[in-house]
């Protein structure tokens, strides 16, 4: 080196500087010198343990993939991911996720797995200054691949704690994120040796956290199938798929447990009549304002459908005949008075009712229907615009 700064001198010596430009090509130079010389030697190979390490890994991912095919449930996927990683490596303590809404006041391991999991059974992580500088948070919140040092010093006592009991060294954080929805999460894997990640790399971490991630958009895209599935698609009510299910839990509960329930089977007088006067878009009008005044006058816990075409069904869980007449009078009453305005025109229309409740005679779900279905018939034969109950 001393050669090359004599070099360096008597360029100084014999050239006048000019302008900043020699200074940054000197400034090049130098540091082009003192770089090769500080070049590093080859990376070693791998060792067989490394090796073993990696293969091991990759074959948990392996088969958290399969997984995917074999169920829909995203947290039988995780815990199949936290499991095979334990398994894969003795230096894995614990592997844990959380998944929810991102702006969550405080996080806490839904699902876990590894010798430190009695850590993770009482492990809250609480929104604050210091918890947002950890990796959890932090690749929560940036969505972003988070790699930290656990301290024995640390100024998070649960890490303090778990880096003296089980050897916490590094913490390495994914996130998973769910397109189309509010849902974040995130995947944490705690190692014992400070090098581990490094060892392995991050990239099959990434892909596991990636199977996650997949089957937390999986279980979202069903879930939203299954609403569209469930739903008609004028009035946004459910369907008569959705409620068929709803009236055999009812019919569960009346048999088991002696919890009644009332089916009101409501129709729109003169349907047909107001299609023609109307157009289709006036008789969907009235869909849909019947389907409004429907919400309006249920409790939470009833059930509403649009049973099929005019037609919509109610079932009243815990609720007597009286209770259903009630309901059903009150609704007749209030769409006596509507005056629908359309394009085509001001429309007046009204309802028949059937009120039917579980028990004698109606003892079945095949009977109540039967028993709705006479009470709705005898009110249009009654002369509409009322509300019957089995005779």
């Amino acid at each position: 080196m001393q050669s090359e700064v004599g070099h360096v001198s008597s360029v100084l010596a014999s050239k006048p500087v000019q302008g900043t430009g020699f200074l940054s090509a000197l400034l090049g130079w130098l540091s082009t010198s003192r770089n090769r010389e500080a070049a590093p030697a080859p990376e070693a190979p791998p060792t067989d343990e490394v090796l073993t390490q990696r293969n091991a890994v990759l074959s948990a991912l392996l088969y958290a993939t399969a997984d995917l095919t074999r169920t829909a449930d995203p947290d039988v996927i995780i815990q199949g991911i936290c499991d095979a990683m334990i398994s894969a490596s003795p230096h894995i303590k614990l592997v844990w996720a959380w998944y929810g809404e991102p702006d969550i006041a405080e996080i806490y391991p839904k699902i876990y797995a590894g010798p430190a999991q009695k850590y993770a059974e009482t492990l809250t992580i609480k929104r604050n200054f210091l918890t947002l500088k950890g990796p959890a948070f932090r690749a929560l919140l940036a969505e972003q691949d988070e790699y930290m040092g656990v301290s024995r010093m640390s100024l998070f006592g649960p890490w303090r704690a778990a880096a003296k009991e089980f050897g916490f060294e590094v913490a390495a954080a994914f996130p998973l994120r769910v397109p189309d929805s509010t849902k974040r999460g995130i995947l944490i894997f705690y190692a014992d040796d400070k090098n581990y990640f490094e060892m392995i790399g991050l990239d099959p971490f990434k892909a596991l956290s990636r199977v996650a991630e997949a089957s937390l958009t999986q279980a979202d895209l069903r879930k939203q199938l299954e609403l569209q599935a469930d739903t008609d698609a004028l009035t946004g009510l459910h369907n008569r798929r959705y409620i068929d299910r709803e009236l055999e839990r009812l019919r569960a509960m009346d048999a088991r447990h002696g919890i009644p329930y009332t089916l009101l089977l409501i129709d729109i007088d003169h349907f047909k009549r107001i299609n023609d006067t109307f157009g289709h878009p006036g008789g969907d009008a009235v869909l849909v304002r019947l389907s409004s005044i429907l919400r309006q006058q249920m409790r939470s816990e009833d059930f509403l459908a649009r049973w099929g075409g005019e037609e919509f069904l109610c079932a009243l869980p815990n609720a007597s005949l009286a209770d259903g007449m009630a309901l059903a009078e009150r609704i007749r009453q209030i769409v006596e008075l509507e005056q629908l305005v359309t394009p085509a025109g001001i429309i007046r229309w009204t309802v028949s009712i059937g009120v039917a409740p579980s028990g004698d005679p109606c003892e079945n779900i095949n009977n109540a229907f039967r028993c709705v279905d006479e009470a709705l018939y005898a009110a249009k034969f009654a002369g509409r615009n009322r509300v019957m109950q089995p005779i």
